[in-house]
């Protein structure tokens, strides 16, 4: 698990899971599509349409 603070668009390459997440801009993957983040107690933060999924203990836009 990781912190990870996100200002402009960032690309993810497969499911990730963090402590806490800041995302002041996109998560999308390698086609642009973007991530699902979802939290550990099941909360749709971002319903994304790429298959990767980034699970977050703490979750700040």
């Amino acid at each position: 698990m990781g912190l990870f603070y996100c200002r402009a668009s960032r690309k993810a390459t497969g499911d990730s899971t963090l402590t806490s997440l800041t995302n002041k801009g996109t998560v999308v993957d390698t086609n642009g599509k973007t991530v699902t983040i979802i939290g550990s107690d099941g909360t749709i933060y971002v319903n994304g349409t790429s298959s990767y999924t980034v699970t977050v203990d703490e979750y700040q836009k």
